[in-house]
């Protein structure tokens, strides 16, 4: 995968830029730069990057718009974005809005390579439960009526990355789907014998079900 890694950086200051692609070159990833969000949307359409580390205050516009021009384009590519500011409350709203990691100026090699390298993993593991979505819907043909094998990945997924007892409204939020939808496509998984479910009594009122999927089944409730 190593080969593939490229990296965008956008931010206004050329001499960071100049710093942060010798960073990268020195990883042996292949670097890109773009001096305006503007620019780097241009850059992260034409390229595809592996990643993207991006400036919070840039003039015209500034890395809050830029994390939001890059999310209607690519919902999945990992952001870091760079600021002077240290302050909770600026990594409270990128992260919310849509960056997955936050780094302070002045940056220093040794953590820029380290925060890098636990995103390519995730991207590695990310991959990899897709994958095995996928193995797992070929082999539930033909599907059911009203289940959509876009959809039923995406649950499979979500189900991969959480080794763990979920909760249809958990499963819910996540993937974006109505309750009545997620609960409908966990019942197609448990009834093909992929999900398995565990009613939980509470002091009053009906159990409250939970799901995991088999080949987790000894994970600790």
């Amino acid at each position: 995968m190593k080969n593939e890694i490229t990296i965008l950086s956008i931010d206004d200051d050329k001499s960071i830029c100049f710093g942060i692609s010798a960073i990268i070159k020195s990883q042996g990833w292949k670097s890109i730069v773009a001096y305006n969000v503007d620019d780097g949307i241009k850059s992260l359409i034409k390229y595809k990057p592996t990643l993207i580390l991006l400036d919070y205050r840039m003039p015209f516009k500034s890395g809050i718009v830029g994390i939001e021009e890059i999310r209607k384009i690519d919902k999945d590519v990992p952001i870091i974005m760079l600021t002077v500011d240290d302050n909770q409350n600026v990594a409270n709203k990128c992260l919310s809005i849509g960056a997955n990691d936050f780094a302070i100026k002045p940056i220093k090699a040794p953590d820029l390579i380290s925060r890098i390298n636990v995103h390519l993993k995730l991207l590695e593991i990310n991959k990899l439960n897709y994958n095995n979505s996928k193995s797992k819907v070929r082999n539930l043909y033909p599907l059911d009526k009203g289940i959509s094998e876009s959809t039923l990945k995406k649950v499979l997924t979500i189900l991969y990355q959480n080794k763990k007892f979920i909760t249809v409204d958990y499963l819910s939020n996540e993937s974006g789907l109505s309750l009545q939808s997620t609960y409908r496509y966990l019942q197609f998984l448990t009834d093909n014998d992929i999900v398995i479910v565990k009613n939980v009594f509470g002091k009053i009122g009906r159990p409250k079900k939970f799901y995991i999927l088999k080949e987790y089944k000894k994970v600790d409730f």
